[in-house]
Parts: structure tokens; C-alpha cells; sequence
């Protein structure tokens, strides 16, 4: 079912101390920022980054189907990448990260922003009322 892989990636982003509070608004940000097949991927993220092997295991994807949306995620600045020793690895960022990142510059798209921002906006007030709880 497509909205429980969506309520399920927000339940492991609200694992971060940060938080990922539930409403509405937070699902339709994740329907817009990833994809369904990204978010299966990200099911099997971390704050701690994993190779790709390990994400492809842990969430019964082909390992090159897993890196296709990894990097695809990467581009978009929802998941953190780095290679380090010859070895890309990935994690999955906090609830403010997700929120910014698609109003950075590097990886801004104004359709984007038009579409997220109303949607923040209306979840501001949850998100805040969790920080620090």
C-alpha cells in the first residue's frame, strides 16, 4: 500500500531526536519529495550511513536498483552520501534537512518549492510543538 510506505518512512524519521511528528501534511511533503520506490529504498536507511549492499539487503532490493535511488535521493538532498575508502555510504537526514534541503540552491527546484512549502507551512505548527518534548 503506497501511504503505509510513506507513514512508515516518516515513523523511522521520527526516530531522530529531532522528530517527525504525524499529520497529514508530513505524509503529502514525502508523497512530493520521494518517490515510492525511494522510499521503500530509504526504509532501509539509517542515521548511520550503510553501503549499498547492506541497504539492498536490508530492504530486498537489487543492489543496483537500491544505488539507482540512492543517488537519485542524494541528488535530490533528501539522504546524505559519502565515499570514504572507496566506499559510497548513505543516511537518511533528520526532519530539518528534508525541510531545507529543497530550498538550497544546489539542488533547488521552484515547482518543488511551490508544491512543499504550503504543505510546511501547515505542519510547522506540529513539528514545533514536538522539538524538545
Amino acid at each position: 500500500m503506497v501511504e503505509n510506505v510513506y507513514e512508515r518512512l516518516r515513523e523511522l524519521i521520527d526516530t531522530h531526536p529531532v522528530n517527525c511528528p504525524p499529520a497529514p501534511e508530513i505524509v503529502e511533503i514525502l508523497k512530493i519529495l520521494f518517490t515510492e520506490e525511494e522510499a521503500e529504498v530509504a526504509l532501509g536507511l539509517g542515521f548511520q550511513a550503510f553501503n549499498v549492499d547492506e541497504i539492498a539487503y536490508r530492504t530486498a532490493v537489487e543492489p543496483e536498483k537500491a544505488a539507482r535511488h540512492l543517488e537519485s535521493m542524494a541528488d535530490k538532498g533528501l539522504v546524505f552520501a559519502r565515499e570514504k575508502d572507496g566506499v559510497r555510504r548513505y543516511a537518511l537526514h533528520n526532519t530539518i534537512q528534508i525541510f531545507e534541503n529543497p530550498f538550497r540552491k544546489i539542488v533547488r527546484d521552484d515547482d518543488l518549492v511551490n508544491q512543499v512549502s504550503p504543505l510546511w507551512h501547515k505542519y510547522r505548527d506540529t513539528f514545533r510543538g514536538s522539538l524538545g518534548g
